[in-house]
């Protein structure tokens, strides 16, 4: 089968009377008739879905097609999480990193048991200089959105400490678990590189604060 037939057909055979064309299932999660039958899918026991971010139907299908068109027995989609992490950990400007894909990480031995295929594309970083700093940062971002939602298709960032968590002072932040200069970013579906040029762009724009802020 040539390339411009698989572009139209891998991935995907309906049985009989299901639709010609694989739907798009929009859910986020999915409802089991007991705690038990979602342990199974944690336990990796039974097969099925429980968070479209780590995986759903037509990611399935998907990730079918993909490796029917590279010549693949199996795919997965996966964010660019890990690449956005990895480049983050080496920037002298960032001050801490929280991602379960790095070795760095405490949770590094539970994220490679229970996701041996590849960990989410949700990154928590600190910006040196501290909750002005991190603030700054978010300014000149060109390609991350300021939004309050993770898992878009588009790369989304959030600083707490000037957004959802204004209010608060920097101790009543830490005593929720919140650092000042704390910043979530969610890795989209853009070009790897675009994503790491911005945060470096954004990054390099903010190096006087960082200076001034010790």
């Amino acid at each position: 089968m040539s390339q411009s037939t698989k572009f139209i057909h891998a991935g995907y055979e309906p049985a009989n009377g299901e639709p010609r064309l694989f739907p798009i299932v929009q859910a986020t999660t999915f409802k089991y008739d007991a705690s038990e039958d979602m342990g199974k899918l944690f336990d990796l026991e039974a097969d099925g879905y429980f968070y479209t971010r780590l995986q759903n139907p037509t990611n399935d299908h998907t990730a079918a097609k993909i490796a029917a068109l590279e010549g693949g027995t199996a795919g997965m989609l996966t964010s660019s999480g890990q690449a956005a992490a990895e480049f983050l950990e080496k920037q002298p400007d960032v001050a801490w990193i929280n991602y379960p894909g790095l070795p760095s990480s405490r949770y590094y031995e539970r994220a490679k048991k229970y996701m041996p295929e590849g960990t989410c594309g949700v990154v928590f970083f600190g910006v040196k200089g501290g909750r002005k700093a991190a603030e700054e940062f978010m300014k000149h971002l060109h390609i991350a959105g300021i939004e309050t939602h993770v898992a878009d298709a588009r790369t989304c960032i959030l600083h707490p400490a000037s957004s959802t968590h204004r209010q608060l002072t920097d101790e009543e932040l830490r005593a929720c678990g919140v650092e000042p200069d704390m910043v979530r970013l969610s890795v989209g579906l853009e070009d790897m590189d675009d994503i790491i040029a911005d945060l470096k762009q954004a990054l390099e724009a903010i190096g006087s604060i960082w200076i001034k802020g010790g």
